[in-house]
């Protein structure tokens, strides 16, 4: 009896996860289809079918391109709220015994980005979503988590005297940042501090366990 009561409710849990899992992928790839009509719209009001490294300059210099950069930054933020705040705060309920809906669970993931409109918590959503793929540390949303830096550029890196030194030291520094700022969402989210406040506990908690988080990461 026993036995069953509790897979009944390991299989109540799945049925949630997986509901979520269904929303947030129609959603985000709902939207990626609406970005890609907005982008493309955008780009051809400029002249331009594509957006390449020798045009970028007109990102600047134009009405269309800090709109583009506002959508993209915007975007990021919706990809964070699916992907990876509304997950923490229904696992975290799930733990708890809390079976809110899909819904409810969704809308203060959305509600919690508020927490990051500003300097800081806009360089944490863009760490996600940009540079902690390249690094191979710290959380990342799908829509980036197969960047990667080109092999014909760090080839050209690796046996610049110049640029070498600059490139690893500046993986590093990242890769120091994401670990020591692993657990800033969840302070975030779950203790409702802000952004700089639950960076300084990340920090603290990584310093006080940084040994045993090591040993188990390599493991």
């Amino acid at each position: 009896m026993k036995l069953s009561k509790r897979l009944s409710g390991y299989l109540a849990i799945l049925d949630r996860i997986q509901l979520y899992q269904l929303v947030t992928k129609a959603g985000l790839v709902a939207w990626a289809f609406v970005l890609r009509k907005l982008f493309g719209l955008l780009l051809k009001s400029t002249g331009r079918v594509a957006l390449t490294s020798g045009d970028f300059v007109f990102l600047f210099t134009s009405w269309q391109g800090p709109l583009i950069l506002f959508i993209g930054l915007f975007s990021l933020f919706v990809y964070v709220a699916l992907d990876l705040n509304t997950k923490i705060i229904m696992s975290s309920k799930l733990l708890k015994g809390q079976k809110d809906p899909v819904w409810k669970n969704l809308k203060e993931g959305f509600l919690s980005m508020t927490k990051f409109l500003s300097p800081r918590g806009i360089w944490i959503i863009l760490y996600i979503s940009l540079i902690s793929p390249l690094v191979g540390v710290g959380f990342s949303i799908s829509l980036t988590e197969n960047f990667y830096v080109p092999n014909f550029i760090t080839s050209v890196i690796q046996h610049s005297p110049v640029y070498a030194p600059l490139y690893y030291g500046g993986m590093a520094f990242f890769t120091l940042f994401g670990i020591s700022n692993i657990f800033i969402l969840h302070g975030v989210l779950l203790d409702d501090l802000s952004v700089k406040e639950s960076g300084r506990q990340s920090k603290s908690l990584m310093k006080a366990n940084w040994k045993d988080y090591f040993v188990k990461t390599l493991l």
